[in-house]
């Protein structure tokens, strides 16, 4: 069982405070407790009318950043793809309504991400593909695989279709452009081909879930 901390009156209306802009109280420097809790509750106010020129923005939930690529028939068949991670390309035909910095850029099979943060990423592909081998379908994010949003699966037979899919987080600096792609790995050579596919980042505030 998880100690509960004790925490005086006016710092947990301080603490309170602060999660609804968004900030985490263990990151802010000094002492809480300090602001009267008659404060803390006209700041709470004014944050929800908006008033104090900040935007109500509590820890953990996702923002209005986001885009996503899309398809519903599959435009490309991949052969002759051997034992390694291999982008796939080809696919995906439309973008979704996106956001200021993420961009569906479904012509070259990726996302384009523009701001630092971390972000959480969700996809789901229909496909064919070659009966005795074992397909891993991983999304990659700024040239760097995410392992936990991926998932593996083997058809049944040539022409029967499976279903993929995962979701994860991932982070990028920033610094340089980010992207959003799918890669596939057979377990042996193969040929892949999409039928209908979908891919989506958000960008997420505070901590991931």
């Amino acid at each position: 069982m998880t100690d509960v901390k004790n925490y005086s009156e006016n710092e947990s209306w301080e603490r309170i405070y602060n999660v609804l802009r968004g900030v985490n109280p263990n990151d802010q420097e000094g002492y809480l407790g300090q602001m009267p809790h008659n404060e803390s509750w006209a700041r709470i106010a004014q944050l929800l009318e908006g008033s104090l020129g900040l935007s109500f923005n509590p820890l953990n939930t996702i923002t209005d950043e986001f885009g996503g690529m899309y398809t519903w028939t599959g435009t490309v068949t991949m052969t002759g793809i051997t034992a390694a991670w291999t982008r796939i390309s080809g696919s995906f035909q439309n973008g979704m309504i996106h956001s200021t910095n993420i961009t569906p850029q479904q012509a070259q099979d990726r996302i384009l991400i523009g701001s630092a943060g971390t972000y959480k990423i969700d996809w789901s592909i229909s496909f064919h593909g070659s009966p005795d081998v074992e397909y891993m379908l991983e999304p990659y994010f700024g040239g760097v695989g995410a392992p936990q949003a991926a998932a593996t699966i083997q058809p049944a037979s040539s022409g029967s279709a499976v279903v993929a899919s995962g979701s994860g987080f991932v982070n990028t600096s920033g610094s340089v452009a980010s992207y959003a792609m799918m890669y596939v790995k057979p377990s042996a050579t193969a040929w892949f081909k999409i039928l209908s596919a979908n891919v989506t980042v958000r960008k997420v505030n505070g901590e991931p879930y």
